[in-house]
């Protein structure tokens, strides 16, 4: 990420690997964007029209959901992920967004792309086996 002159707007877009609507992950991406300073916006983008990837839709084209996805992190600085934590792992909803996020290798809109990852969950552990190597790995294809 370049470095920003003083009077410029950082943008980042931040999802949540939870479609609930009273989910903590929407919660904690919402508290990030309370407590953002004065020079960072984040907006928050939905990912629960995403369809699953599948490379036959995208060489007949991007569906809608996908287009509107992939400009919105386009146009980002960078991009924040809330995700809780399922079985051990990450939700498949949030696997859904990776895969199209990382979609086309060499022009995909995560690529090189800042990202931080949280997540929020009551569990012991909260969401760190979520947050483990194998996410960690497909966001820097």
């Amino acid at each position: 990420m370049a470095e920003q002159p003083s009077n410029d707007v950082l943008r980042v877009v931040g999802f949540a690997g939870s479609l609930r609507r009273g989910s903590f992950n929407r919660a904690l991406l919402d508290a990030a964007r309370q407590l953002a300073p004065s020079r960072m916006s984040i907006s928050r983008i939905e990912i629960g029209d995403l369809p699953f990837y599948n490379a036959d839709v995208e060489g007949a084209g991007d569906p809608a959901a996908v287009v509107e996805f992939k400009a919105a992190i386009r146009a980002a600085d960078g991009v924040i992920i809330a995700t809780p934590e399922y079985n051990d792992g990450i939700p498949g909803v949030l696997t859904t967004a990776i895969d199209w996020g990382s979609r086309p290798p060499g022009a995909a809109p995560l690529t090189g792309k800042p990202v931080v990852l949280m997540g929020a969950s009551p569990s012991q552990v909260s969401t760190a086996r979520a947050q483990l190597l194998p996410l960690v790995r497909s966001l820097e294809r």
